[in-house]
């Protein structure tokens, strides 16, 4: 819960959602949550990119985080389409999704 969002790349994310059909057992239930997408204002996401810059700059990451609350975590969001894309790629029957919020969650079955 929480963490494919956060993940290097959107390819990345696609990885992690196939691999997961693929070791489920048959009949297996794979349960995940990720945002469809982000809303224009949060696509700025400055945080990260101000952290990015000040370690490049030398800043220790400690004083980015607890003075100035900064933190390296950009979020990325994939559309309902691609991510049924990829679960039926793997082998997958989307059960259902569901909103959980702001995010969806999404249930496969093999």
């Amino acid at each position: 819960n929480i963490v494919l969002q956060h993940l290097p790349t959107r390819r990345s994310i696609t990885k992690v959602i196939a691999e997961f059909m693929r070791v489920v057992r048959p009949s297996g239930l794979v349960v995940f949550q990720l945002p469809a997408r982000i809303a224009p204002l949060h696509r700025l996401q400055p945080r990260p990119k101000l952290y990015r810059v000040l370690r490049r700059l030398g800043f220790p990451p400690e004083f980015l985080y607890r003075r100035l609350r900064l933190h390296p975590i950009t979020m990325r969001a994939l559309p309902v389409a691609v991510v049924k894309n990829v679960l039926v790629g793997a082998g997958a029957r989307v059960v259902t999704t569901s909103p959980g919020n702001g995010r969806l969650i999404y249930y496969a079955t093999k």
